[in-house]
């Protein structure tokens, strides 16, 4: 699996090169969202310190049967 991984992340640059400039673009956006998705998760684990995870957020905002409908 490693070696699948590995040979993907290598050929990535080759595969896309000829989309040019507009790969670029994607990465950017990409990371953008990343780092808003962060940015969001960082903010409600401030504002409700009892959750342990995704679950525990939307348990905490709804009620635990829509908890355990998203898990």
């Amino acid at each position: 699996m490693g070696s699948m991984i590995s040979s993907g992340v290598f050929m990535l640059p080759a595969s896309l090169a000829p989309f040019g400039w507009n790969t670029v673009g994607g990465w950017i956006v990409t990371i953008a969202g990343a780092l808003v998705l962060a940015w969001l998760l960082s903010c409600l684990t401030r504002q409700v310190s009892d959750a342990d995870d995704m679950i525990g957020f939307i348990t905490s905002a709804f009620a635990k049967g829509v908890g355990i409908m998203a898990s």
